[in-house]
Formats: structure tokens, sequence, C-alpha cells
């Protein structure tokens, strides 16, 4: 049981969030072999005063529609 936490800046469409744990949920059955119906997520929202990352780290540059995604998995199966 694969748990998916999805952070983002609030204000997007509901549709947005939805797509970005359907996209990681495919890619958990595809490359972990999760089975179906096997989901778990919480997606959280915030204010921008809430969110807070360096636009440039590493010189890669980063918008306000900047997304973290954290999966957590345990190796339960033998």
């Amino acid at each position: 049981m694969p748990l998916i936490r999805i952070s983002m800046r609030r204000g997007l469409p509901a549709s947005h969030p939805a797509a970005i744990v359907d996209g990681v949920y495919r890619a958990l059955r595809a490359t972990f072999e999760v089975p179906e119906n096997d989901l778990f997520a919480v997606v959280h929202q915030h204010e921008a005063e809430e969110f807070v990352f360096d636009a440039n780290f590493f010189g890669f540059q980063r918008s306000a529609g900047l997304v973290i995604i954290q999966i957590t998995v345990a190796n339960t199966r033998g």
C-alpha cells in the first residue's frame, strides 16, 4: 500500500491535483506492480506563505506551480 503525498499551492482547479494523483498512481501500477484499487493519496494545498521554496536552487527555475510528490512504500511482498 504505497502512500502518495502531494503538496502544492492552493488555488488550482480541482482537475489539476486529481490529474497528478492519477499520473502517480498509474506510474506506481506500472513500475511497482501496485494492485488495482490500491490507491491512498493525500493532497496538501497551501497558501503562498506556507509553501516556501527557492525558485532558483541549483540553477533550476521553479514557478509558483511547483508540486512536491512524496511516495512512501514498504517492501512487504516477499
